[in-house]
């Protein structure tokens, strides 16, 4: 343990992270062939989200009351699976804030490229809460070969053992999450 919650281990060429009881609040960015994503000129993160009131035509959103059958739009959001389901490389995931009581593990699979990461922030002056309470013996979030994710504003708490696991995935980031009692 490196003194801030997080563990890290190298096992056979993957790395696997177990990002536990930590807070995140700066940048964090996890790339297994030792690079992490370009910082823009101005030294701020590519990708970063609108001010509230603009909504971004081509971002998917994903609502605590979200629908399985959810355009993804604004004004008729969708859950957070449908949500990353949904994306294609390039897009970002507005995540409305409240607290969304989930039973099934988030699974981060896809593959964006430096220049089309998946986005997964949350939307901006809002706080999204992924609670795994009831959920059961998984991790919340799982990072099976999901590579160029960027994670931000998330909080994240009450999975079983890992808030975020990350097993073979590469050049993720995280900004500004937080996860705790997991």
């Amino acid at each position: 343990m490196n003194g801030k919650g997080m563990f890290w281990r190298r096992w056979t060429g993957s790395l696997i992270g177990w990002l536990g009881a930590m807070a995140l609040g700066g940048l964090l960015a996890v790339a297994c062939g030792g690079k992490a994503p370009a910082a823009e000129p101005d030294g701020g993160m590519s990708g970063s989200p609108p001010g509230p009131a603009e909504p971004v035509l081509n971002a998917v959103y994903a609502a605590p009351d979200g629908y399985e059958t959810g355009a993804g739009t604004i004004d008729y959001p969708c859950t957070i699976y449908r949500a990353i389901q949904k994306a294609e490389a390039g897009q970002t995931i507005y995540v409305r804030g409240g607290e969304y009581r989930l039973t099934r593990r988030i699974e981060l699979e896809k593959v964006g490229t430096a220049d089309r990461p998946y986005r997964l922030f949350a939307f901006p002056g809002e706080k999204p809460v992924f609670d795994f309470s009831d959920m059961g013996r998984n991790p919340g979030i799982r990072i099976g070969k999901g590579c160029y994710w960027h994670l931000k504003g998330i909080e994240i708490r009450n999975a079983y053992n890992d808030g975020v696991k990350i097993v073979d995935g590469s050049h993720n980031t995280f900004e500004n999450c937080v996860s705790h009692h997991n």
